[in-house]
């Protein structure tokens, strides 16, 4: 898209003086009004008006071409639409941070009024103070759902030494998240910490993200986890910016096995 605009023109309309949905009349006519001011015989004391002339008159060729001006206008709505989701993605991120330091100055207020430590507020700080905070719960909420007696599924002993399910379909969860989410747009990487970060609770024993597709699907280590995980994920929804399901797969086992059965 650059290579084909004229040299030294970063944005024809602004070069032109128009709005982007102006007809090629209006732009004609300004470039008239351009070319008059700037041409070379109205500004003999000026040496670079001869190149400032050509620059004017390449872009209203730019403009006047369907094919070109089509292209730019794609590669200028993606630009807007781009600038308006980082603008989004930076006020979600704002909010999160003007409320955590709210709730942190309230507790650390009523505590250490005398001696509060100036570095809560940095961004850092915060960052480390929600992971911890969302362990924790994660945690609690985990021992809370093992303490409920369920049919443990067959399980193998890992190289690790631990144990994982048999049934990997049986602890797989299916991660999902839309367009307008603040994860859209980022890198596999950056995904990936997010997502660990949210299921850093539980033992993850694999993690696939698509990006391109906007899904991901996360391998636990047993159908207890799976199912705690994706309780305590969606009733907190409103906190994380993706959605969480269990697998179907397990489930359409079940039921081929209860029409054989029967």
């Amino acid at each position: 898209m650059v290579e084909e605009l004229p040299d030294g023109v970063k944005d024809p309309y602004a070069h032109m003086g128009v709005e982007p949905t102006a007809t090629d009349k209006t732009i004609q006519s300004a470039y008239k009004k351009k070319a008059l001011a700037c041409h070379p015989d109205k500004n003999p004391d000026d040496p670079d008006a001869a190149d400032k002339f050509q620059r004017l008159q390449k872009t209203l060729e730019f403009l006047l071409d369907p094919v070109k001006r089509a292209k730019y206008d794609r590669h200028l709505k993606a630009q807007i639409e781009q600038r308006k989701r980082y603008e989004k993605q930076g006020k979600e991120k704002r909010k999160l941070r003007e409320d955590l330091e709210a709730r942190e100055s309230a507790a650390s207020g009523s505590r250490h009024d005398h001696h509060r430590d100036h570095s809560v507020g940095s961004p850092e700080h915060e960052v480390k103070r929600l992971r911890k905070e969302n362990i924790a719960r994660m945690t609690q909420h985990r021992a809370d759902a093992s303490a409920t007696p369920s049919r443990r599924p067959e399980q193998s002993r890992s190289s690790t030494g631990g144990f994982v399910s048999a049934d990997l379909s049986a602890c797989r969860l299916r991660i999902s998240w839309s367009e307008d989410s603040s994860l859209s747009g980022q890198s596999e990487a950056k995904i990936r910490d997010v997502l660990m970060n949210a299921l850093a609770a539980y033992s993850v024993a694999s993690l696939v993200v698509l990006p391109a597709s906007r899904t991901a699907t996360a391998t636990l280590s047993s159908r207890e986890s799976a199912v705690s995980c994706a309780l305590y994920l969606s009733q907190h929804k409103k906190n994380y910016p993706f959605r969480v399901k269990l697998d179907k797969a397990r489930e359409e086992k079940e039921r081929e096995r209860e029409k054989e059965g029967a």
